[in-house]
């Protein structure tokens, strides 16, 4: 029975890890596709997306605490009370989580939510190259969502390879992780990019690549925003 629970977290760590991205980006997908076509019924014609600021906020220094100076001593001789060397900071060695089984449940729950995720995210491209005037032809649109799938399916296997190995617990390590995780996402976007380059016009592939650059660079700067208010926290 012990083992029974064991495996049972473990998938369900497994799960949580891959399948829990793929689900917060299809539902941010959805909710932009929502927002999109609700810019599309205004009369007034909407403005090209702004470039995302990519500075973060500077970290905080910590103060290092002053040496108390003990006082000196009534007597003839002046005694002081020997200073102390520096102590070392102890680093703080991460914590591994319990490696999770990746059962071909777990696969092909995940390979079901990627694929759901790629066409909500061909559908949210295909809208915005709309507002910006380039509409997308049915054998494009058709082409697009074929090569979003098999990216996707692509960059959910590599996420369950790397959720099989243990991970690290500590604050520093998990935001390391995020960020490689919107690294490869923008990756994967760019190698869909270049499969279309044959069958989208100069124009298109232009306006497609700045939304997946400025999508890719807001990420990173409210990720990095998220790191700073984390350590200051701490």
């Amino acid at each position: 029975m012990g083992r029974l629970v064991g495996i049972s977290v473990a998938l369900a760590i497994a799960l949580g890890i891959v399948a829990g991205n793929l689900w917060l980006e299809l539902r941010a997908a959805r909710q932009e596709i929502t927002e999109l076509r609700a810019q599309v019924t205004q009369p007034a014609e909407p403005a090209l997306p702004a470039q995302a600021a990519l500075a973060a906020s500077p970290a905080a220094i910590r103060e290092m605490p002053e040496v108390a100076v003990l006082p000196a001593s009534t007597a003839g001789n002046i005694v002081t009370e020997p200073v102390p060397p520096p102590v070392a900071p102890q680093v703080q060695q991460p914590v591994m989580r319990a490696t999770p089984v990746i059962t071909e449940a777990v696969r092909t729950n995940a390979l079901l939510q990627a694929d759901q995720t790629a066409t909500a995210r061909v559908l949210a491209w295909k809208d915005r190259l709309a507002i910006a005037g380039y509409n997308l032809t049915t054998e494009q649109l058709q082409a697009l969502n074929k090569v979003a799938t098999a990216e996707l399916r692509r960059e959910t296997e590599e996420s369950l390879e790397l959720a099989s190995n243990p991970q690290p617990g500590d604050m520093e390590s998990s935001l390391r992780l995020r960020e490689e995780t919107l690294n490869r996402q923008h990756g994967t976007n760019m190698r869909i990019l270049a499969a279309m380059s044959s069958q989208l016009t100069a124009e298109q592939s232009k306006a497609l690549r700045t939304q997946f650059e400025t999508g890719h660079a807001a990420r990173l700067a409210a990720l990095r925003s998220d790191a700073d208010l984390m350590r200051q926290q701490q």
